[in-house]
Parts: C-alpha cells; structure tokens; sequence
C-alpha cells in the first residue's frame, strides 16, 4: 500500500516539481500521445502494474535527485563549471541510466498493457536521450544543448505521467 500512495504522491507533487527542467523549451515535434485503454483487471495486469509502479517509483526518485543538481546550477550558471558538481551530476546520471535500464526491462508485458508499456519504453527512451545529451554538456559544456536536453526531459516526464495515469486504477 506504501508504494501505491507514493506514486500518487509522485504523480501529484513530484512530476510537476520536476517540471521546471522543461520550462520554456519548444517541442521540435509534439510527442505522439497513445491512448488510454479501459482497464482489464486481471491478475497479471494487476501484477504488471504492481511492479511497473515500484520500478516507476525508483525512477521518478532518481530522476527527482537529478533535476535537483540540475535546478541547483540552473540557477547558478558558474557551477556548471565546478569538478565536484560535475562528478556529483555524473553519479546521479548513471544512477538514472541503470534504473532507466530496469524499466525497460519489465516483463512480462500482458496484451491489455501494451498502452502503458508502449508510454514507459517513449519516456525511457526519452531519458536516454537526455542522460546522452547530458553526458555530451558535461564534457564539453556548451550551454546551447541545455535546450535540447530539457526537451527530451520534458517529453520524459509527459510519457511518465500518460503511463502513471493509466496504471492508477490497477492500484486501488
């Protein structure tokens, strides 16, 4: 029950927390919304979404650990420059990419959660161009990906929060 209410939570104060690492970013293209299927609940969409959610769980709270370094040098533009920032930043960032990993990896998907599945393989996909694109800002600072990176984070989090809201009532 724990881990239900912490991703209502997530979903209510966490993702729109996290929103400011896309704010003012253009989308190049408007992501491709999949839509919401009626839910089936039987015992392996239930089980699905059970471990779907802990995995979602883990990845908004390292995503959230991240756009925290993130904010902190937004707002300070001179330490993006700093070494232990940057070490700090690159930790965070293969924390995400291992959970990002581990996402992608849930399985068995059941035929009626192909919807979400499809929304949590876009955001992670996302993720992953975002942790590139950040790795590659690290390395040679050029603060003209910032807007690049924030749009893959952006579309990240619309993915996530398409596949939150439909794995909701699996959750009650």
């Amino acid at each position: 029950m724990k881990i239900h209410t912490l991703l209502i939570v997530t979903v209510l104060f966490v993702l729109p927390a996290c929103a400011p690492l896309a704010v003012n970013t253009a989308f190049p293209e408007t992501p491709t919304v999949i839509p919401i299927n009626t839910p089936s609940f039987t015992p392996e969409n239930i089980a699905y979404a059970d471990k779907a959610a802990e995995k979602i769980s883990v990845w908004l709270g390292t995503y959230t650990e991240f756009n925290s370094y993130h904010q902190l040098a937004m707002g300070q533009k001179a330490i993006f420059k700093s070494a232990v920032w940057k070490d700090t930043v690159t930790v965070s960032l293969d924390k995400l990419s291992v959970v990002t990993d581990e996402l992608l990896q849930l399985q068995p998907v059941p035929p009626a959660m192909q919807t979400i599945n499809a929304n949590l393989i876009h955001s992670m996909e996302e993720t992953k161009l975002m942790i590139e694109k950040y790795r590659t800002f690290l390395k040679e600072n050029d603060q003209t990906m910032l807007e690049e990176i924030n749009s893959h984070s952006e579309k990240a989090l619309i993915y996530m929060k398409l596949a939150t809201d439909e794995i909701q009532p699996y959750l009650k």
